[in-house]
């Protein structure tokens, strides 16, 4: 699952970005590593957001906007597990 996520949030951030999907790593951080401004990693974390129907609390990102593709996955991931375990997906 968190394969799938990796995968989709690489493809918002590329649509955010408007760069290759195929030329950006689960590594990557968008703003050291791609070119994104602070302005760009809110719109990135407001479209997983919407993508997933959940919400990433500001304090787990807002602090941390060098966070990679993959950490902003498991920050999803997360989020989705703990719906499931509150049954509410």
């Amino acid at each position: 699952m968190e394969e799938e996520i990796v995968e989709t949030v690489t493809k918002i951030v590329a649509d955010e970005l408007s760069r290759a999907a195929w030329n950006i790593r689960p590594t990557d951080r968008p703003k050291d590593d791609l070119g994104a401004d602070s302005l760009d990693v809110t719109d990135i974390i407001i479209a997983v957001q919407h993508r997933y129907g959940i919400v990433i609390p500001e304090e787990e990102w807002s602090s941390r906007d060098d966070l990679s593709i993959k950490e902003i996955a498991s920050l999803i991931k997360k989020r989705l597990d703990l719906m499931v375990s509150q049954g509410r997906r």
